[in-house]
């Protein structure tokens, strides 16, 4: 993300500050194998509120996988200040656990159901299209199978952009303030700039489903996020981050 880029697009009601002195004194672990995947989206959020917190990568995963509720990663791990330690998984709920305890969900059950929704879609519905499309295609470098996952991707990029415009194309999806499902979607999005950079471009830009791309501006103009990205802060976020988003 240039200087530049990030310079037209502010948002000082983003400037996170945590007040609840409980979780000021807490302490989280996402645990996950050495990758970005479905360990990343916590880490944004847990980046986002400027929480104390580690990524922890399991030394002996055939043994760690007994302990792990399922026996899959990730786990978030809260260390609480009064000692006890709360194990979540599954990527729902501890996405859904942490927007409870920093205040990034809705206020109502009907809000909620948005946002879990929204979630979803990006969590399960992007991850298989892109997984059967492209991953385990017979050759993922193919540009027909990418245009065309990214062509079934659009139904899912339409319902997002409905959501935003609904809620006047602000770059939020509730109001004016970040909630849980943003994240992922933000996750994907910095992803296929960078590894399907044509397609994105024509996907989401500033005159293609302008209000998500607002949100995706949004986001990526936050200085921590931006500092989290940028390297640093952990092995796998090593150097800049580059894509070609207009």
């Amino acid at each position: 993300m240039s200087e530049q880029t990030s310079a037209f697009h502010t948002y000082p009601q983003d400037e996170y500050t945590i007040t609840n002195d409980a979780l000021k004194k807490s302490r989280f672990e996402v645990e996950y194998q050495s990758y970005r995947a479905r360990g990343e989206v916590p880490r944004l959020l847990l980046e986002y509120v400027g929480a104390n917190y580690t990524s922890v990568t399991p030394v002996n995963w055939p043994a760690r996988k007994k302990e792990t509720p399922f026996g899959m990663l990730p786990v978030l791990t809260h260390h609480k200040p009064d000692g006890s330690v709360l194990e979540v998984a599954e990527g729902m709920a501890y996405m859904r656990y942490l927007a409870s305890l920093f205040g990034l969900k809705g206020s109502n059950i009907e809000e909620d159901a948005i946002l879990d929704s929204c979630y979803s879609c990006a969590h399960d519905s992007v991850l298989t299209t892109i997984m059967t499309g492209i991953w385990k295609s017979s050759d993922p470098k193919s540009k027909e199978n990418i245009d065309k996952t990214f062509e079934n991707m659009t139904f899912f990029f339409d319902g997002i952009e409905r959501y935003l415009v609904k809620n006047g194309s602000n770059g939020y999806l509730l109001g004016q303030k970040t909630t849980y499902p943003e994240f992922v979607w933000y996750d994907w999005m910095q992803y296929f700039y960078e590894a399907y950079a044509e397609q994105m471009n024509a996907l989401v830009s500033e005159t293609t489903r302008p209000a998500l791309y607002k949100m995706y501006k949004r986001l990526a103009s936050n200085p921590r996020l931006r500092a989290y990205i940028e390297g640093g802060r952990w092995q796998f976020r090593p150097a800049p981050a580059t894509h070609t988003a207009a």
